[in-house]
């Protein structure tokens, strides 16, 4: 008996044929992910999992409250947003940060935020220079970008914060 249809191919050969050269290449993310290995105590440093106990969750449940008490309202917030964030939640911020509202983007996030700016800013073979260790989604998106990352390494004793630049060690 003889197969009219091809033998099934391999999930690389499949990537080099379906995907853009864009879409095939490595994932430097660095850090999201599957964790490869945690040690017992440790704390996951992971993007997108902030501690239980860091997040305003009675805040959050008031908020959620408040807006399904409204079908109007709750329909509402569930829609998609004009580009620079919902008006409302802008003015808010604009209010309570002493700026002028046109100045005030809402983003889905950092990574969206990052990007945003990214894609503002740079262009194919521009050189940044990096924090690292950073937010490990930078250079899944500088790899689109298609830029040169300068990675900036903190000095062998530690990053220093700002207020304490320049500052004596205590006695």
């Amino acid at each position: 008996m003889t197969l009219t249809a091809p033998a099934p191919a391999s999930e690389d050969a499949l990537a080099s044929d379906l995907l853009s050269a864009l879409g095939a290449r490595e994932d430097r993310s660095r850090g999201f992910g599957k964790v490869a290995g945690t040690v017992p105590g440790a704390i996951p440093l992971l993007g997108g999992a902030p501690s239980a106990d860091a997040l305003p969750l009675d805040a959050i449940h008031q908020a959620a409250a408040s807006l399904t008490q409204s079908p109007r309202d709750l329909v509402a917030a569930l829609q998609y947003s004009s580009t620079p964030g919902i008006a409302g939640l802008r003015e808010w911020i604009a209010s309570r940060e002493g700026v002028d509202v046109r100045r005030v983007l809402v983003t889905n996030g950092a990574f969206n935020g990052l990007s945003l700016v990214f894609d503002a800013l740079l262009d194919r073979r521009d050189r940044i220079v990096v924090e690292d260790p950073t937010y490990p989604l930078i250079f899944r998106d500088l790899q689109h970008h298609e830029v040169e990352v300068l990675p900036l390494l903190p000095p062998p004793s530690g990053a220093t914060p700002p207020s304490r630049r320049g500052a004596q060690p205590a006695p």
